[in-house]
């Protein structure tokens, strides 16, 4: 749709045409060229009498600036969200004749909603995906990563509803009752499985530490859970798989007394070698039971032959310090000791770190301790406070210098560094250090050593300064950690609050101990698993876990290099072979291997720089992902909880029909119509100088044909 307007008076057009009709008249009303004399002019001439007074009009009218107003209708049909649960538990209940009818439906119900909405299907499991094929594989069902990508993508879209299919079993994530709550479209629930209590035999969890010491017992439990088995013998047997051999180690039998039987189970084994340990968890079968799937399970342990020691040392009690602890002590590969200082009342020569909390202070000075710690080349790391001597804090270490302070304070938060790299930190942890609370910092010019890291940076106020708020130095020997401000527990309680878990800020902490606690490694070339999901175990993975390998290369004078290929090798238990070439990223390598079965593996690396061969080897173990067989029974109710709390309808799969119905007479899903409106002056439409050119060329060719000019 357009219009016209003026920008003067319309009656200007008047004297536009009266213009290219005196022009054309006066050109054309003596003309004798094209006649012989006497006789009348050909009809021709006219025709480009009339030619020439309109291209004079629209020439003469375009000087009167005349606008073209566009307005352009544009009709956005509904989106429908078409989601299906792809997980195991979903064709546990799947017969072969009923897959088949409900994939029937399934296309039906898609092919129906086409014709008027604009349908996405989404594939919804472990994680979520576009697709509309499920194959019933994940290991696991996630509904609030769904509803939260829902809301990042759709939210400023015209979405009409989101059909979900499922049995309502979720085993990850938060309720989805409560984050579909906050979506803008109703949610239509196509309810599948069975809601009866099927007879099967299930071990429901295990509780173990993941890691062990060499030396040390250790425990594992597993709960046994019995459902319509009254009366029946139970025995769980635990054998321990090696090269894919099982060994029975032990086992235990007891009666189900009930119809809904839940027995604990605890075995005590010996940690009696290094290295990662496989043991499985195997229940006898029972006749009629809805699935065997559940019936074992694998359990992975890692012995390690030395604990790190970690020693925190304080000035005096503080907040801090238990917040410190804990978060030490979540990475199961370290124990922390607080000891407060008494003049040289500790032993620093069992520890791999000192952490020094508002150290040397003017009561205790400590420097005793410190002197030890540097002699026996400890790495140190420096929480500075209200308490901490600053000229002491200055003498005991050549990382940072503050000058100047007169022992008041201030508060600053961090601004992270993003091109730190001495260790990884999440992109939610570096998210985090911006909106943690501030910290008590002396005031002062803070002056770096040329060769100090920075993490973060302090923020003063809304002013970013260059004086580190977290920072690292490292000598031949050691390693030095400085957080510049007291106050981190403060850091801890404030991760808590956002996300019911601590586990940013230990994250934060147990990275920064593991970078000072380890030694430097003179290796020239080293390569190392890494699982970027979770902290302290970096050799375990779950199945739908990504296997991440990182690799360092250093020529003679230990400079990064990444010049070679560096070939990675992967075997599993049964001897199948992965092979890979690493990538190259910044000054080392990385490899992205994607998600392994349950198993142990182990890896072989190979690099030729300079004529030398350099080797590597390793392993790391995966384990299996079975949450779909912990839960056999369907839970409609919550299916038909997240319905009716955001205004949909719980269905089931013979109901399709009924609701493709529903969903067509919902005057809330109905097209949205956008409407654009643009301005433009008609002078800069390019084809209109094409039009009135053209016209000029054609009464010039046919006057010069006939003998014009």
């Amino acid at each position: 749709m357009s219009s016209l307007t003026f920008q003067f008076s319309s009656y200007w057009l008047l004297v536009c045409a009266l213009s290219g009709l005196l022009y054309a008249f006066v050109l054309y009303y003596r003309e004798r060229h094209f006649t012989e004399s006497g006789k009348n002019p050909k009809w021709w001439i006219y025709a480009l009498a009339f030619v020439r007074a309109g291209v004079v009009f629209f020439i003469a009218a375009l000087l009167l600036s005349p606008l073209l107003k566009l307005v352009n209708h544009e009709i956005e049909k509904p989106i429908i969200l078409l989601a299906q649960d792809n997980s195991a538990s979903i064709r546990m209940h799947f017969k072969q004749q009923d897959s088949v009818a409900y994939t029937n439906n399934l296309n039906k119900l898609r092919d129906a909603l086409s014709k008027n909405y604009d349908v996405k299907t989404y594939l919804v499991g472990s994680k979520v995906r576009e697709g509309s094929q499920p194959d019933y594989r994940d290991g696991s069902t996630n509904f609030s990563d769904f509803f939260e990508q829902v809301q990042n993508l759709y939210s400023n879209q015209n979405l009409g509803a989101i059909i979900l299919s499922s049995d309502g079993v979720y085993n990850e994530g938060s309720n989805p009752v409560y984050s579909a709550g906050e979506k803008m479209a109703p949610v239509y629930t196509i309810a599948l499985g069975d809601t009866t209590v099927k007879r099967d035999l299930l071990i429901s969890k295990m509780y173990f530490n993941s890691v062990a010491y060499l030396g040390n017992n250790f425990s594992v439990r597993a709960d046994v859970q019995a459902q319509n088995c009254k009366g029946e013998v139970i025995k769980l047997q635990v054998f321990r798989v090696e090269e894919n051999i099982n060994r029975l180690l032990q086992e235990q039998s007891f009666n189900a007394q009930s119809d809904y039987f839940v027995k604990s189970a605890e075995f005590i084994f010996a940690a009696d070698r290094p290295g990662i340990i496989h043991y499985r968890f195997v229940l006898n079968q029972l006749s009629d039971e809805v699935t065997f799937g559940n019936n074992s399970t694998d359990v992975f342990v890692e012995v390690l032959e030395v604990k790190e020691r970690v020693l925190l040392l304080a000035n005096a009690p503080h907040p801090d310090i238990a917040a410190l602890k804990q978060a030490i002590e979540s990475n199961k590969n370290y124990e922390c000791d607080i000891v407060y200082a008494q003049g040289n009342n500790v032993d620093v020569k069992d520890y791999s770190l000192i952490i020094l909390h508002q150290l040397p202070s003017a009561v205790q000075t400590a420097q005793g301790i410190i002197a030890a710690a540097i002699a026996q080349k400890k790495s140190m790391l420096f929480i500075v406070g209200a308490q901490t001597s600053i000229s002491l804090f200055n003498s005991s270490q050549d990382a940072l210098k503050i000058n100047g302070g007169n022992n008041s304070l201030g508060e600053a938060t961090a601004t992270p560094e993003n091109d730190f790299t001495l260790f990884n930190l999440s992109i939610n942890a570096m998210q985090a250090l911006q909106v943690f609370p501030p910290l008590k910092i002396p005031f002062g010019d803070y002056r770096p050593a040329p060769s100090t890291v920075v993490l973060a940076f302090q923020k003063i106020g809304n002013i970013e300064t260059k004086y580190p708020l977290i920072s690292f130095y490292q000598s031949l020997d050691s390693k030095i950690g400085i957080i510049s401000g007291e106050g981190i527990w403060r850091w801890r309680n404030y991760d808590f609050l956002q996300h019911k878990t601590d586990d940013v800020f230990n994250e934060i902490i147990t990275r920064t101990v593991q970078y000072l606690s380890v030694k430097p490694d003179k290796k020239q070339f080293r390569v190392s698993p890494e699982n970027r999901s979770r902290s302290g175990n970096e050799r375990m993975f779950g199945e739908s876990e990504t296997v991440v390998f990182n690799a360092e290369l250093y020529n003679d004078t230990y400079e990064p290099v990444n010049l070679p290929d560096v070939k990675l090798v992967v075997r599993d238990e049964k001897g199948k072979e992965f092979n890979y070439v690493m990538n190259r990223n910044g000054t080392g390598y990385t490899l992205i291997a994607g998600s392994f079965s349950s198993g142990n593996y182990s890896y072989n690396a190979s690099v030729i720089f300079n004529n030398k061969s350099f080797t590597e080897k390793g392993e790391f173990m995966v384990n299996p992902l079975q949450l779909e067989n912990s839960q056999t029974r369907a839970d409609h109710h919550l299916l038909n909880l997240l319905s009716s709390k955001s205004g949909g309808k719980l269905f089931y799969p013979n109901q399709i029909d009924e609701l493709i119905k529903l969903i067509q007479i919902q005057e809330s899903i109905k097209p949205v119509i956008y409407t654009t409106q643009k301005t433009e002056s008609l002078i800069n439409l390019k084809w209109i100088f094409f039009l009135l050119a053209g016209l000029l060329c054609v009464e010039w060719f046919v006057r010069k044909y006939n003998g014009g000019y």
